[in-house]
């Protein structure tokens, strides 16, 4: 059984199960948008600027980083299948999902600490209508 801790992001690790068999468990980690705005490649955060002319490109967009994904000491990022390039996880309508392997002797059940660090640029706005009245002079 895997619990979830605390997020307080708008990207966040909204489920993580584990399948077990002799010598190893498969573990699925689910990511999902649920800040209602839009993820991008950190590196790409100058091109929000309003006064600049570079725009996010498509392939930018919906775009996550997995800096870690830890068991323990453990690093099981290489073992982990659903990345798109180097260790990026793109979203589609929201949700990436990748799946990893822990190998293990143990034979009996453990607890361990699965830690996932994720990265990515993020924005939203708002819009409010307002009326502008003059002032009298």
């Amino acid at each position: 059984t895997i619990t979830l801790g605390s997020q307080g992001a708008p990207v966040k690790v909204s489920s993580a199960t584990a399948e077990s068999s002799p010598g190893k468990t498969r573990i699925t980690i689910s990511i999902s948008n649920t800040g209602g705005g839009e993820a991008f490649k950190k590196e790409t955060l100058p091109k929000c600027n309003p006064y600049s002319s570079a725009r996010i490109e498509f392939s930018e967009q919906d775009v996550i980083l997995v800096e870690e994904i830890n068991i323990g000491q453990r690093d099981l990022i290489g073992t982990c299948t659903g990345f798109m390039e180097g260790k990026h996880v793109r979203l589609l309508n929201g949700k990436g999902q990748l799946r990893c392997t822990y190998t293990t002797t143990e034979t009996t059940e453990f607890t361990e600490q699965l830690s996932i660090k994720l990265r990515y640029g993020y924005r939203t706005s708002i819009q409010k209508t307002i009326n502008i009245v003059p002032s009298r002079e």
